[in-house]
């Protein structure tokens, strides 16, 4: 994990979590067989905030040297430009097989397509001949429509209109952050997500060392520290919040464990085991207005208020 976490140094990336090429590299010579018997190298270029893309292009280079497949998962990607050019750098310097995204966080369509991408006309056409007959062909139309519809200029125009729309919810989270003495995460190479503690929400003290990026980092504001449950029920705080017609937001608490395949994993949805914050996340992808980061920010602020005083008043002795 790059950084300490910590938050109050002004440092922009410190609370940021991400993959290091050295640490893939001691991984691919750590197992057994080494480099020769690694199935490929799984790299993330947009991710929920507090990870960031990892160092795709450090680790291009080292799947080149290695001789290792390397496949990136560019999920919302295709919107942003610090993604993109890691994208292109990869394949220049290095080696990056294939990268895949989704049509409907990318374009605006129905869920149900990716695309699946390559600097290899082999594997493009390795990939394609899987699916003939196999899935159904709505995605495709989905997508030819509608850029058919936008065309380029009205492409470019959401692109740019995104990054505005991105700073703009930076800067009304950090808002709602600092009322409730939290603050928005350090994570400043994140540029579609972003995350906010909770730290008042399970009656700890408020975030008050140092300003976090967006505005946020000043505590002890109007809603510090009054009321706030464990961390076990925190989750509660994100279907509060879905019921009130906020979507998309995503509560970790960072104590959650989950075994999948016989694996289990610590701090389960955190991207790492030991987390020291729990955080909400949100992101300002392709299509969103100010007009909806004004709600959602609204209904934030109340649903922070609401959950606290629910969660005192569970705890208050009945006279």
């Amino acid at each position: 994990r790059d950084g300490d976490g910590g938050g109050g140094s002004g440092d922009g990336s410190a609370d940021e979590v991400r993959a290091r090429a050295e640490d893939v590299e001691a991984a691919v010579r750590g197992a057994a067989g080494g480099a020769a018997s690694v199935l490929c190298v799984l790299t993330t270029t947009s991710c929920f905030a507090p990870r960031v893309p990892d160092d795709v292009v450090g680790i291009a280079e080292l799947c080149g040297r290695l001789d290792v497949p390397h496949i990136v998962n560019n999920a919302y990607g295709l919107q942003c430009s610090k993604c993109t050019h890691l994208l292109n750098e990869g394949m220049r310097v290095g080696r990056v097989d294939a990268f895949a995204q989704s049509t409907d966080k990318n374009l605006m369509v129905p869920v149900g397509g990716s695309i699946v991408a390559s600097g290899s006309v082999v594997m493009v056409d390795a990939v394609s001949k899987m699916y003939p007959g196999r899935a159904s062909g709505s995605p495709a139309l989905d997508v030819f429509i509608t850029l058919l519809a936008m065309g380029s200029d009205g492409m470019k125009e959401l692109l740019a209109t995104r990054k505005v729309v991105w700073a703009y919810l930076r800067e009304k989270l950090g808002g709602v952050a600092m009322k409730h003495g939290e603050r928005v995460l350090c994570t400043s190479n994140n540029r579609i997500s972003m995350a906010m503690t909770l730290h008042t929400l399970v009656g700890e003290g408020g975030e008050g060392e140092g300003e976090g990026e967006g505005g946020g980092g000043a505590g002890g504001g109007a809603g510090a520290g009054a009321g706030g449950g464990g961390l076990a029920e925190l989750t509660m705080f994100g279907s509060m919040l879905f019921a009130r017609y906020v979507s998309g937001t995503r509560v970790v608490t960072g104590v959650a464990s989950k075994e999948i395949g016989g694996f289990k994993f610590e701090g389960y949805g955190a991207h790492v085991s030991r987390y020291p914050r729990p955080y909400l996340t949100v992101a300002a992808a392709i299509g969103m207005s100010k007009g909806e980061v004004d709600t959602i920010c609204e209904r934030l602020d109340r649903t922070m208020t609401e959950y606290k005083r629910k969660t005192a008043a569970k705890r208050t002795p009945m006279q």
